[in-house]
Order: structure tokens, then sequence, then C-alpha cells
């Protein structure tokens, strides 16, 4: 006489309630370490290569992430605008 399990009574392609947790948690995980080895490795590669955004990115397109300031030669002028 044999003990049978309770695993074994039921088939191999049921997963409980617990199982469909960990193996969705542990797919989850791995995944999202993957984008971030990836997205470190561009970084590395960035500042490796001393690449910069407006070299990849052609800002002119998007003016309105374009802040214009216009420059401030003396103190004395900034006051004297200021009065």
């Amino acid at each position: 006489m044999t003990a049978k399990s309770g695993i074994l009574d039921r088939l191999s392609l049921e997963l409980t309630l617990f199982e469909s947790l960990a193996v969705s948690t542990i797919m989850f995980t791995v995944l999202q370490l993957l984008w971030q080895v990836v997205f470190v490795l561009w970084h590395i590669y960035c500042v490796c290569a001393n690449i910069r955004t407006d070299e990849w990115i052609n800002w002119k397109k998007y003016p309105w992430f374009q802040l214009v300031i216009p420059p401030q030669t003396d103190v004395k002028d900034f006051l004297a605008l200021r009065t």
C-alpha cells in the first residue's frame, strides 16, 4: 500500500491561487530586472561615448521644452531693470 499525495492527485496543468501568484511574481521580477539591466547599460554607453540628449533628439521640434532666458551681464543692469 502506497500513500498518495494530494499534489499527485490533481492535474499537473492546474495551478492553485498561491502557485499562480508565485509564478506571476517571479515572471514580473525577471522582466523588471531585464528591463533595468538594459536601461543601465544604455546609460553607461551614453556616458562612455559622451552622448548628450541634443545629439539624438531634435529639440527644435519641441519648442515647449525650451526656456530661453536672456543673459545678464551685470548686477547693476539687473537692479536698474527692477526699479
